[in-house]
């Protein structure tokens, strides 16, 4: 373990000294490869801040902020870009679109938990595994943007116990009966928890 933590802070103290000497630590990861790709660089973002809690969120866990969390990233997009600065608390949320120069920054202690309600998660045109296809919209997303950072010491959270299904091998016999107690859930077939009969009714595993 103490290795480990060695090695990362190796790691880290390159990656400051190559960006003090104005080098892209990042150059590494597309240098001798086998095939061409543009050179990967960190996002560079306007220096300009807005906070979450200026837009009516309120970090309570209960109180969902989706509303709030578009308005501050319109706001940002309309300025140019900047980053917005999630404080402390937790923060329930439907899906956030985030948008071109934009940081979304987490501070320490701050957690953004996805509502688990289906019906705030639009479907939409998507591709999965290289061909088109209709899913619900991800809990966080972009589309047609560039220059984005997610940053800082907070969680994010994708509540997704509310999402996946469970094999009863898998897990103790206590979480089997909580997961068993869940409201909404079935088991689709023996041994096999999906959270919602909408699941249960596509094509299930052998």
């Amino acid at each position: 373990m103490k290795k480990i933590i060695c090695m990362a802070l190796m790691a880290m103290a390159m990656t400051v000294q190559a960006q003090e000497k104005g080098e892209n630590p990042y150059k590494k990861f597309t240098q001798n490869l086998p095939f061409k790709m543009a050179e990967v660089k960190a996002p560079v973002i306007p220096d300009r801040q807005v906070n979450l809690k200026d837009f009516g969120a309120v970090g309570d866990g209960e109180t969902l902020c989706t509303d709030a969390f578009a308005k501050a990233i319109d706001k940002l997009a309309q300025q140019g870009g900047g980053q917005l600065v999630v404080p402390s608390g937790v923060w329930f949320t439907g899906p956030i679109v985030l948008k071109s120069n934009i940081d979304l920054h987490l501070e320490m202690g701050a957690v953004i938990q996805f509502s688990p309600d289906e019906n705030l998660y639009s479907v939409i045109k998507t591709s999965f595994e290289g061909l088109d296809t209709r899913r619900c919209q991800s809990p966080l997303s972009a589309y047609g943007a560039e220059n984005i950072a997610i940053t800082g010491q907070g969680v994010i959270d994708g509540n997704g116990q509310f999402w996946r299904p469970v094999k009863r091998s898998k897990v103790t016999d206590s979480k089997w009966k909580e997961i068993m107690a869940r409201p909404g859930g079935v088991e689709a077939k023996k041994g096999y928890w999906v959270p919602n009969q909408a699941y249960a009714q596509r094509r299930l595993p052998i």
